[in-house]
């Protein structure tokens, strides 16, 4: 999802369980896509923990009206101050160096004279400073203090923003919390009429098309991806935005093995051990469709006022969201990793179990509240072959990771 180390203030949560993402296409009405995006954006995420879970206890379009109140500005204008000031003293010093070197009898004596018709760059280079200087002073009663216009402007549009009984088109939308669920053939069942409401504005642009093509394209070959289970013992959250402290302590939120008894509760496995089996094991991740898409937000979550929110305020904000359709593994196991496996994998389904892969729940147990129902699975015991097909609703499609930034203003 990332091609290299990401930013200071970004971080990625990479979905510990197969997570159903949001629903979409010509058989699903806009207004419950568009309560699906707000139920994924509009929630925040601690910027220390990088499970992804979505608490559904801190909200963005909430929390602004509070940090509007507590605003201070940062230290971008200063920089940009300085960096400006070094033009200036270096666009001095050429142009002072022009008028020594300037030998027409007829030159202006002084160069506060010359300077205004000769040295082009350091006027420019000093008007630039002058009104950076101007900004810079005026920000902090831009963003704070009484009469504010700034600051009323972007608290307004917050307030449209959060307005549940009246449509302020580019602020809020109509939007359904009714469940979507399907029938047997795939078909959506819903109430009629929607119960509904108004929402901050969020879209994901050609989403439900999106969704409509991938289902109309379900025969393409899937792009086929290795996994090597040895490296991702070694592997921390450090290059996704967290420290390695953060990343050791949390790296049992990404399981790739679990195994759960008949009512529900995980177990320990007594045969089959990563420390000890991973090097015996590969595994093919498979997807037929995948998209990195950004979310959008509308006009009252837009305010730029150069200013931060106090760090008691410090969550991360969903910006984009990876997601497929017809995800599928193939998981070889050779050596003794092979047999301690089909040890464990017997002991468990045959009890009524189930056991979760990266998240895909399949067996006995094989549905939860945070993710599909149980995933089509065979398991081959004399070629060590377990093979998963993650079921998918036609109008939805499976969450893999979520990216963010640290809430500013």
């Amino acid at each position: 999802m990332v091609s290299g180390p990401v930013g200071e203030n970004t971080r990625v949560y990479v979905a510990a369980a197969n997570t159903a993402g949001i629903s979409g296409g010509k058989d699903i009405p806009a207004v419950c896509t568009i309560w699906g995006i707000y139920q994924y954006v509009d929630f925040l995420f601690d910027p220390i923990n990088p499970d992804f879970v979505a608490s559904k206890v801190s909200r963005y379009s909430e929390a602004l009206n509070m940090t509007l109140q507590t605003l201070t500005p940062t230290q971008q204008g200063q920089e940009r101050l300085a960096i400006l000031r070094s033009e200036l003293d270096d666009a001095k010093n050429q142009a002072m160096q022009d008028f020594k070197d300037d030998d027409n009898p007829d030159k202006l004596k002084s160069f506060a004279q010359w300077a205004p018709l000769n040295a082009n760059a350091y006027l420019v280079a000093f008007q630039n400073w002058e009104a950076a200087t101007n900004e810079v002073q005026m920000k902090p009663n831009a963003i704070g203090g009484a009469g504010s216009a700034l600051l009323a402007a972007a608290m307004k549009s917050a307030a449209n923003g959060s307005n549940n009984l009246t449509e302020l088109k580019g602020y809020n939308m109509k939007a359904s919390i009714q469940s979507v669920t399907y029938d047997a053939a795939g078909k959506p069942i819903l109430t009629d009429p929607l119960e509904t409401q108004y929402v901050p504005q969020y879209s994901i642009s050609g989403y439900a098309a999106m969704l409509d093509g991938w289902v109309g394209f379900s025969n393409k070959k899937p792009d086929e991806f290795g996994i090597s289970l040895s490296t991702g013992q070694q592997s921390s959250f450090k290059d996704i935005g967290f420290t390695e402290a953060q990343g050791s302590a949390f790296f049992s939120g990404v399981p790739v093995f679990d195994f759960y008894a008949s009512g529900g509760g995980r177990v320990d496995h007594s045969n089959f051990h990563m420390s000890s089996n991973a090097k015996d094991v590969k595994v093919a991740l498979k997807i037929q469709h995948y998209k990195t898409v950004p979310f959008e937000p509308g006009s009252c979550l837009m305010a730029k006022l150069g200013a931060k929110p106090p760090d008691m305020f410090q969550k991360v904000r969903p910006t984009q969201m990876l997601i497929a359709q017809g995800v599928s593994m193939e998981i070889s196991f050779g050596g003794d990793a092979k047999t301690a496996f089909d040890q464990d994998y017997k002991k468990t389904v045959q009890g009524g179990g189930g056991i979760s892969v990266f998240g895909f729940r399949i067996g006995g147990s094989g549905s939860s509240s945070e993710e599909n129902e149980s995933h089509g699975n065979t398991w081959d015991a004399s070629s060590g072959v377990l093979t998963i097909n993650a079921e998918n609703s036609r109008g939805s499609a499976n969450v893999l990771a979520v990216m963010g930034e640290i809430v500013s203003a």
